[in-house]
């Protein structure tokens, strides 16, 4: 079982690396502006995932560089919701649990179940 002080060493390495990125087109921020919970959103790996956003599947998209799981599903989270581990963690949203999914990257233990609070 992970600590608080494990999980909060995995939201700043995310939210750190998240920083490096390019940001996103003025096409694709017009996309995410009108976004609610229900829309999913695939944007390039090496694009910044815009604030507010989760990562909940990586995908192949071929207008994206490299070739294979080179994309990210993201969308605005809901009340509780299962992301990836690698995914930023939107403020107003804590860590109830890790899970398995196999849309994630990794095999394993590679989700986290988030709930807004």
């Amino acid at each position: 079982m992970r600590s608080k002080e494990d999980y909060d060493k995995i939201i700043a390495a995310n939210n750190e690396s998240n920083s490096q990125q390019p940001a996103l087109s003025d096409e694709q921020l017009a996309v995410c502006s009108n976004a609610d919970e229900s829309n999913t959103i695939t944007i390039c790996k090496d694009q910044q995932i815009p604030d507010g956003f989760v990562i909940i599947a990586q995908t192949t998209n071929f207008q994206c560089p490299s070739n294979l799981d080179n994309a990210w599903i993201i969308k605005r989270p809901g009340q509780r919701e299962l992301v990836c581990a690698v995914s930023p963690i939107p403020p107003g949203y804590v860590i109830t649990g890790r899970d398995t999914n196999f849309q994630c990257p990794s095999n394993l233990d590679n989700a986290l179940r988030i709930q807004k609070v």
